[in-house]
């Protein structure tokens, strides 16, 4: 591993934020994949070319330092996309309540037969499942970036702390045309 050049942005966050340090990635065998030098800081870290989300000590994932055009966190939903969720869920309760409320018009013979007598109940707890889990998922920081090719956004885990915060406020007015 090479020694950061001077006007380097892990040289630049170090001076300011601490001292680099490695981060490891391992095959599903336990052999080291590969050894980044980085400057890390709680969930963010900072190499000479790349800036890395983690979650624990794994990679959630990455960002080449060249291709990134600006930067950004703003509280988003855990649920992805709550609207769609919550229709796929309504339907999932829907769809069998009828054979459950006892079928009257002989609908589930005609549409899965016993399927609906044997799933329903559990197609209804997964449908309501999914949307609770939709409608009241709650709001977390995310960090996006937007690429040349790409908008690309991490979720994290835990909220941000302050010299987290500091970093990538330093590294969007890095970013910003003077």
């Amino acid at each position: 591993m090479t020694e950061p050049n001077a006007t380097s942005p892990l040289r630049s966050a170090a001076q300011q934020f601490g001292t680099p340090a490695v981060i490891t990635q391992w095959t599903e065998k336990g052999r080291v994949r590969n050894q980044v030098r980085c400057l890390r800081l709680g969930q963010i870290a900072l190499s000479e070319t790349m800036l890395f989300v983690l979650e624990g000590e794994k990679i959630q994932g990455f960002v080449y330092l060249a291709e990134i055009l600006s930067l950004h966190v703003e509280p988003r939903r855990t649920y992805k996309h709550p609207v769609l969720g919550a229709l796929i869920g309504f339907a999932m309760v829907i769809a069998p309540v009828g054979v459950i409320a006892g079928d009257p018009q002989n609908l589930g013979k005609s549409f899965g037969g016993d399927f609906f007598l044997i799933w329903g109940p559990l197609l209804v707890a997964a449908g309501l499942f999914t949307f609770y889990e939709a409608v009241l998922s709650r709001k977390v920081p995310w960090l996006i970036v937007e690429t040349k090719t790409t908008q690309r956004a991490f979720m994290f885990s835990n909220p941000l702390t302050t010299p987290e915060s500091d970093l990538l406020t330093a590294m969007a007015q890095s970013l910003t045309p003077t």
